[in-house]
C-alpha cells in the first residue's frame, strides 16, 4: 500500500494526523489530499473530517494508475479537479509511505503473529508504515 499526503500551497486548513496509521506528519506539514493506493484499493480523501480513526471525505475520481514494469516505476495521476484546478503546484509538498493492507493497515504486535507484523518486542504502538520519503517540495 502506498499512502501519499499532499499539502497544497495557499490552501487553508489541512490535517497533521495520518489516519489509521498512528502518526502525525513531520516538519509542520499539513495534508489537504491523501491518496491510498495498492492491490484492490485506490482511494482519494480530503482532510475534512479526517482523524486518527477516519480517513476524511472521499473524493472521486481517485488517481489514474500506470505501472512500468521495465523501469520498476508507478505513475499516479490525480485529476485536476481533485487539486482545485490549480495552474501550478509550485510549493506543494508530498510525503509517501508504505505499509501492508488487508482491508485495513496490517496489524502490528510486539511479537510476530499470523497475518500481522511484529516490532521486535517493542510496545506495538508505533506508526503503521515501513518506508517513508518526504516531505518533498515541488519546485
Amino acid at each position: 500500500m502506498l499512502t501519499a499526503f499532499i499539502e497544497l500551497p495557499d490552501e487553508p486548513g489541512g490535517a497533521t494526523v495520518m489516519p489509521l496509521q498512528r502518526g502525525t506528519l513531520p516538519e509542520g506539514m499539513r495534508w489537504h489530499r491523501r491518496l491510498r493506493v495498492g492491490g484492490w484499493s485506490n482511494a482519494l480523501f480530503d482532510h475534512e473530517g479526517a482523524s486518527a480513526a477516519s480517513e476524511g471525505r472521499a473524493i472521486t475520481p481517485a488517481a489514474a494508475l500506470n505501472v512500468d514494469a521495465a523501469t520498476h516505476t508507478i505513475h499516479l495521476t490525480l485529476p485536476a479537479s481533485a487539486l482545485g484546478r490549480r495552474t501550478s503546484l509550485k510549493g506543494a509538498r508530498v510525503l509517501i509511505n508504505t505499509w501492508d493492507w488487508d482491508g485495513g493497515y496490517r496489524a502490528l504486535f510486539s511479537a510476530p503473529r499470523s497475518h500481522s507484523f511484529g516490532d521486535g518486542g517493542g510496545d506495538a504502538q508505533g506508526p503503521l508504515w515501513m518506508d517513508q520519503v518526504g516531505p518533498l517540495s515541488l519546485p
